[in-house]
């Protein structure tokens, strides 16, 4: 299993078919608007994946909305079948349960969308976000 596989089906619990990691893209990105640079990782044409290495209180606040409705609309319009944001901070459990609680009020009742809130070691250098 190689590490991008290994990330997305063991750290972040998504099970995907073999065939999806066939096709792989790993994109840094920084759009105007966006205050904060993160990874964009596309699986297959299918799993939409934005990580981000940003302190809790630099994404509870607006930035994490952006990211949402950014996430959620590329989804949305390329076909993909879920969006998840993963966050690599290394703060308190407290300060994460902040972001889910933003995060949950971005994405609304959107059941193809999830937050993961990570330790920056758990991450691939492949796709470790410039900070």
């Amino acid at each position: 299993m190689n590490p991008i596989e290994h990330f997305v089906r063991t750290t972040l619990g998504c099970q995907c078919p073999d065939e999806v990691f066939q096709s792989i893209s790993i994109d840094r990105v920084r759009a105007a608007h966006c205050a904060v640079p993160c990874t964009r990782l596309l699986v297959g044409n299918r799993l939409l994946i934005y990580i981000l290495d940003a302190a809790a209180d630099r994404v509870a606040d607006g930035t994490l909305n952006d990211l949402v409705a950014r996430g959620c609309r590329e989804r949305n319009q390329r076909g993909y079948n879920r969006f998840r944001l993963v966050i690599a901070c290394d703060e308190p459990e407290s300060e994460n349960t902040a972001v889910q609680h933003a995060f949950d009020a971005a994405a609304g009742n959107d059941e193809r969308a999830h937050l993961h809130c990570l330790p920056r070691a758990l991450l691939p250098p492949e796709v470790a976000p410039v900070g």
